[in-house]
């Protein structure tokens, strides 16, 4: 065996960083905050949050609190969810003053965006966050393992319901038709991305009905987390990309004796790469600029997934068929993919690669 020195090494990391990649430079760059030198890298911390509500990554934080070792994420509104869900937002200040105490460092890194969640909160991205998987028993880095009173399957991700005292169970997805879905990247980090799906014409079980007001689904409450999930469901890559609603972006449409419904929009909380979602009777609908990258020859077919709280939507839909005969070509390309308008609801939740 080859052995190398420190040199070496250090000269080998240089040598692999140099090759071009679609990612931004701040991505893998990390830095860990003490008791004792918030002075020197307080600034990187700053530069790495920066990034991040530009779009060119997404911070995680991993580190201890007494004895439990921990992770948060950063919402798209500053603040940091930890991995225990019942737990309130952490602003940005708070979680930097933990690490005041010995022995509680905290470790801020720049991953990819779309990884955030399973890098800092939900390592088997089975819907069920690290430590309420711990608390109940539960293996956090098996998909296959939940806590008590949860439910879950090889081809479906469920939303966490679980806190640090008790479970819920978690019903499954409901399926839904893919009206519309187009993504769009002009490989220069412009990515696009727009979903409709309207069931009015479909079967009870396959009809979308919004969550009631102040109920577990209600996006406007700060407890109920909200994501949006687009992924390959054909085998053809292993893309995926999560983006995080803030709840103050959410409002309700009609009136407290005939509510209609709910809206998103991320210029009531300072931006963000879903620009807006509406949820009403039979229709869903979701826009905004995103990181999904359409580098590949093609995708196949592409799922959407829709979490609420307890509520969840899912569509999958292979590539529109254009021309004679009918081919993808046009449609499923480098930097395009146009899904099948119309696609009725999938018979079961592909799973997330």
């Amino acid at each position: 065996m080859v052995s190398i020195n420190d040199t070496a090494r250090a000269q080998l990391e240089q040598f692999v960083l140099v090759f071009a990649s679609n990612r931004a430079p701040i991505v893998g760059q990390h830095a860990t905050l003490t008791s004792a030198n918030a002075a020197t890298v307080g600034g990187r911390i700053d530069l790495l949050i920066l990034r991040a509500a530009a779009g060119e990554c997404e911070v995680v934080v991993k580190g201890n609190v007494a004895t439990e070792q921990r992770g948060w994420l950063r919402q798209a509104n500053g603040q940091f969810r930890s991995d225990r869900l019942a737990e309130p937002l952490l602003s940005d200040a708070a979680l930097r003053a933990q690490a005041a105490s010995a022995g509680q460092e905290r470790t801020y890194t720049c991953v990819p965006p779309g990884s955030g969640q399973r890098i800092g909160v939900d390592r088997d991205e089975d819907g069920f966050f690290d430590r309420d998987e711990l608390d109940a028993g539960s293996d956090p880095a098996d998909p296959s393992s939940v806590p008590a009173g949860g439910t879950t399957t090889t081809s479906t991700t469920f939303t966490p319901t679980t806190t640090s005292s008790t479970t819920t169970t978690v019903a499954g997805p409901v399926l839904i038709q893919t009206t519309a879905l187009k993504l769009t990247d002009d490989l220069s980090l412009k990515q696009r991305f727009s979903f409709t799906s309207s069931s009015r014409n479909d079967g009870a079980p396959n009809r979308i009905v919004p969550p009631a007001r102040l109920g577990p689904a209600d996006p406007t409450v700060p407890t109920t987390p909200v994501t949006v999930v687009f992924y390959n469901s054909a085998g053809q890559t292993t893309d995926k990309e999560f983006y995080s609603l803030d709840y103050r972006g959410w409002s309700y449409l009609g009136t407290n004796t005939n509510p209609r419904g709910y809206a998103f929009r991320s210029s009531r909380v300072g931006g963000g790469p879903v620009r807006s979602v509406t949820i009403t009777a039979d229709k869903i609908t979701i826009r905004g600029f995103g990181a999904y990258s359409l580098n590949e020859p093609l995708q196949g077919r592409i799922a959407t997934r829709l979490f609420l709280g307890q509520s969840v939507w899912c569509a999958d839909a292979p590539a529109k068929l254009t021309g004679h005969p009918p081919t993808t070509a046009k449609t499923d390309r480098p930097g395009l993919f146009v899904a099948q308008p119309r696609t009725p609801a999938p018979a079961a939740c592909p799973a997330i690669p």
